[in-house]
């Protein structure tokens, strides 16, 4: 069973009121303590906006970042399990940006897709079907 949106928007507004804190100072904090992982590209940083959608329930997708914050609040939702979509968008997303910021490995991506790229190739015409690779 999962927690519908609206629970989890409710739970999120109930901790930072119980602690007290703006929706900026949760971002700071927020970010700050995961500031390597937001450095990484693991974690997106969040905002204040982000936050404000969550408490006011309009989100649709309870993704990485909702229940990062979650954890972060300590609001203990054990069914809750990450939209399967929603992680691979926040995944290409971060390796899109690996891809962008990181040279060597873009060499390397785009050495490894163009041999993919091109043994595919070979497999449609037919080239080379005892090869294993």
């Amino acid at each position: 069973m999962n927690i519908p949106n609206s629970k989890t928007a409710k739970l999120v507004k109930q901790a930072i009121s119980a602690r007290k804190m703006s929706l900026e100072e949760c971002c700071r904090a927020f970010n700050a303590k995961y500031s390597e992982e937001i450095n990484s590209g693991a974690v997106r940083a969040l905002n204040k906006d982000f936050i404000s959608r969550v408490t006011r329930n309009n989100f649709k997708i309870c993704g990485s970042r909702i229940l990062k914050l979650c954890e972060f609040l300590e609001i203990k939702e054990p069914d809750r399990q990450p939209d399967p979509l929603q992680v691979l968008i926040d995944q290409i997303g971060e390796f899109e940006k690996r891809v962008q910021t990181d040279a060597s490995f873009k060499a390397k991506f785009s050495a490894i897709a163009s041999f993919l790229v091109g043994l595919n190739l070979k497999r449609m015409r037919g080239e080379n079907q005892d090869e294993v690779c």
